[in-house]
C-alpha cells in the first residue's frame, strides 16, 4: 500500500480535514491489521523507509531545520521525530500552493505527501516507534546486503558440507521447493 493508492481513496481537500484524516487513519487501521498481528511477535521500535515520500521529508527536515547532517549524500538518515512531528503539521495545514513553496519538497510529491505522513504517522503511533530511519538502498540492496554480511560472519564450511548443485531450470526449483 503506498502513498499513490491512498491519494487516489481518499482524494483530500485542500488542506485536508479532520474527518478525511479519521477516514483515513479508520482505512489504515482495517487493512494494515494482518501485518500489526503479526508485528505483534516482535519488538519492532524501528520504522525504516526509503526513498520516495521519505527522501522528501528528510530534505524538507534538513533545508527547514538547518540539520548538520545533509541527509541527501548519507547511505542513512535518522529522523528527528520532534523535527517529522513538526513538518506532519505542517503539511496537513497547508494547501496545494503553500506546499509547493516547502524548501526541499519535490513538485510531484506536494499531493502524496499529505497521505503519506499521515501513513508515516500512524504506523510511528501504532507501532510505538522510538526511531524512524531513511536509507538511501532499495529493499532488494538491503537484501544483498544482509546476504554478504552474514556471508561474510558465516565460518567457512566444513569439508563434508554439500556443494552447491549445478545450475538448475525453473522447473527443477519449482518442483524443489513447491513439490
Amino acid at each position: 500500500m503506498g502513498a499513490a493508492r491512498l491519494l487516489e481513496r481518499i482524494n483530500p481537500s485542500e488542506p485536508i480535514t479532520a474527518d478525511e484524516i479519521k477516514e483515513l487513519n479508520q482505512y489504515l487501521k482495517k487493512e494494515l491489521k494482518p501485518l500489526f498481528d503479526a508485528l505483534d511477535k516482535y519488538d519492532t521500535d524501528v520504522l525504516i523507509g526509503s526513498s520516495g515520500s521519505f527522501d522528501s521529508l528528510a530534505e524538507m527536515i534538513y533545508h527547514r531545520f538547518h540539520t548538520p547532517e545533509n541527509p541527501l549524500v548519507k547511505t542513512d538518515y535518522t529522523f528527528n521525530l520532534d523535527y517529522f512531528e513538526q513538518m506532519y503539521h505542517q503539511i496537513l495545514t497547508s494547501n496545494y500552493n503553500e506546499r509547493l513553496k516547502i524548501k526541499g519538497l519535490a513538485a510531484m510529491r506536494v499531493e502524496m505527501i499529505v497521505v503519506a505522513v499521515i501513513f508515516i504517522k500512524f504506523i510511528i503511533t501504532k507501532l510505538k516507534m522510538h526511531e524512524m530511519v531513511l536509507s538511501s538502498y532499495s529493499l532488494k540492496e538491503g537484501i544483498l546486503y544482509k546476504i554478504m554480511q552474514d556471508l561474510e560472519d558465516d565460518k567457512p564450511a566444513p569439508k563434508a558440507a554439500a556443494k552447491p548443485k549445478a545450475k538448475q531450470t525453473k522447473e527443477e526449483l519449482n518442483t524443489e521447493h513447491y513439490g
